[in-house]
């Protein structure tokens, strides 16, 4: 199968304004913070691999070389995680999302619910189902139908697929 294919890519990104707010994000909520982004991996070749990931443009595929993989693992930016259970069809299983626009309402949720949290010890819950997404909603989506169902973050963390973070699926008892 190869060393990267099938498994959960996270990035642990500080040097950008959104990477450090998830790192706050991710310390107040959590107390650690091991990912401020996630992908899944659903094809590897000899020298690269097909990561599909929500970036600004939308649910896209981009083609990563191994060797800046290798370089950012080793640098403590990137990690791959497997999942617990077998995945299946995991390129099908993304591309049915595929250009999904990108959830920038998602994460303005994510940002009240820091602040309501943080003060007040509540969150909102919100789904605006599938019309957006952003990184965590996309690859929990992705795993849970390559999974057969049984990769379910929503019901882990009693919430919806729209607001499961990247952490929390770092973190997830489905993962190794």
């Amino acid at each position: 199968m190869g060393k990267y294919k099938n498994k959960v890519f996270f990035i642990n990104d500080r040097t950008c304004l959104f990477g450090k707010l998830i790192y706050l994000y991710n310390m107040l909520k959590f107390g650690r913070s091991e990912a401020s982004h996630v992908g899944v991996c659903a094809k590897e070749e000899k020298d690269r691999v097909l990561i599909f990931e929500a970036v600004p443009s939308g649910f896209v595929s981009s083609w990563y070389d191994k060797s800046w993989l290798e370089g950012a693992i080793e640098r403590g930016t990137v990690k791959f995680k497997e999942t617990k259970r077998l995945l299946h069809d995991v390129e099908e299983n993304c591309k049915k999302y595929e250009g999904t626009k990108y959830g920038y309402i998602n994460l303005a949720i994510h940002a009240i619910n820091l602040f309501l949290l943080t003060i007040f010890k509540f969150s909102i819950k919100y789904s605006d189902g599938l019309v957006a997404g952003h990184c965590s909603e996309l690859v929990s989506r992705v795993l849970y139908d390559s999974s057969d169902k049984h990769i379910d973050f929503s019901k882990e963390y009693e919430k919806e697929f729209d607001l499961v973070s990247p952490q929390e699926i770092f973190m997830s008892s489905f993962m190794k």
